[in-house]
């Protein structure tokens, strides 16, 4: 085929941490993967979107990207994929894969399709569909495993006196970051004072 009958796409390439962005998942990986899909899809990238931010539940409603992306395609017709390295990538919310998904196929025209399963484009089976599924409920479910072990991880470090916010009056910090100690004669004289309290 000649160019002239290139569909077009716009792309969108995310990573959420500094450490996403120098392994496998980094932006210029991705952007490798997406324009090699481009390529099976004979379709011509004309916008690409490189992000770095968090697609954490309940924060993809109104995400500036994905609502530039969709007026972007919305005003070229001939915009018929929009391409993503795979659906943790778009984002990791099971409830707004599906969501943005229709509102791209409904009001734009244009097809969500993944970088790394692109076979998934052009096969609309009941696999296909639950394999898409799948992929996208484990995004959802690594990003609930993250906030899980963070907070354990958090609760663990106050149980042993780790303090992630500023000292508490009468504390001060030590050379250990995040372990806070008695700063005297703060303390005493905070201590005395609520023993007076207490006693009336």
């Amino acid at each position: 085929m000649n160019d002239s009958t290139k569909v077009k796409a716009i792309a969108l390439c995310r990573v959420s941490t500094v450490k996403q962005g120098i392994e496998g998942s980094s932006l210029e990986a991705q952007e490798h993967r997406v324009y090699d899909a481009a390529s099976l899809f004979n379709a011509e990238i004309v916008r690409f979107w490189n992000i770095a931010q968090s697609s954490r539940k309940g924060k993809n409603y109104v995400r500036k990207d994905l609502v530039e992306m969709l007026a972007f395609a919305k005003a070229d017709k001939k915009i018929k994929y929009i391409i993503v390295d795979e659906p943790d990538r778009f984002m990791r919310d099971f409830d707004m894969y599906y969501y943005w998904k229709v509102k791209f196929k409904q009001e734009a025209g244009a097809k969500l399709v993944y970088a790394k399963k692109p076979h998934l484009a052009k096969d609309d089976s009941m696999m296909s569909t639950m394999e898409e599924m799948l992929d996208v409920f484990r995004g959802e479910a690594d990003n609930q495993g993250r906030i899980n072990k963070t907070t354990t991880n958090m609760q663990a470090r106050v149980a042993s006196g780790y303090y992630p916010s500023n000292p508490k009056t009468g504390y001060q910090r030590t050379e250990t970051a995040g372990l806070h100690t008695l700063k005297e004669p703060e303390w005493s004289i905070l201590r005395a004072g609520y023993l007076q309290v207490l006693e009336g």
